[in-house]
C-alpha cells in the first residue's frame, strides 16, 4: 500500500538513547519526513515540539509526551496492571512482585500505581523488596 502511494517507511529503534534518537529526528527532518508515528524517548520533547512547529503530523504511542501537543494512542497502565494483580489475588497470592521500567517512564509509573492500587484494595501491604526498576 505504502509503495503504491509512493510513500517508503522507515523503521528505527533509539533504546531510549537520547543521542541515538535526535540523529534519527534529525535525519528524518533534514529528508523531508511527512510524518511520525513513535515511542516516545525519555528526553524528545523539544525535538518533537521542533517537528511539530515545522508542520510534521506526529502521534505518539505507548507513552505520552509531557509538554506536547500531539495525538497518541496508548492503553490503561493503571488498570491493565490493577487487574493482573486482583487475578493473583483472586488466585490466592500474597505475594507479588513487580517489574517496571524506568522509575521516569509515563508507562511504568502508570503500572506501579495500578499495582499497589490492588494491592491495597487486598489490603495487602506494600514491599519495596518487590517492586523492581528496570
Amino acid at each position: 500500500l505504502l509503495q503504491a502511494t509512493d510513500h517508503t517507511l522507515l523503521l528505527g529503534n533509539s533504546d531510549d538513547n537520547p543521542a541515538r534518537e535526535k540523529a534519527y529526528l534529525d535525519v528524518l527532518r533534514a529528508e523531508g519526513v511527512g510524518g511520525l508515528i513513535l515511542v516516545p524517548g525519555l528526553e524528545g520533547a523539544r525535538a518533537y515540539r521542533e517537528l511539530l512547529d515545522g508542520g510534521v503530523p506526529l502521534v505518539a504511542i505507548d507513552r505520552y509526551v509531557a509538554d506536547i501537543d500531539a495525538d497518541s494512542v496508548t492503553v490503561d497502565n493503571v488498570e491493565g496492571a490493577a487487574a493482573a494483580v486482583r487475578h493473583l489475588v483472586a488466585l490466592g497470592h500474597r505475594r507479588i512482585a513487580i517489574a517496571t521500567g524506568p522509575a521516569n517512564v509515563s508507562t511504568a509509573t502508570e503500572r506501579l500505581q495500578g499495582y499497589l492500587l490492588a494491592l491495597a484494595e487486598a489490603k495487602i501491604p506494600r514491599d519495596d523488596e518487590l517492586i523492581v526498576h528496570g
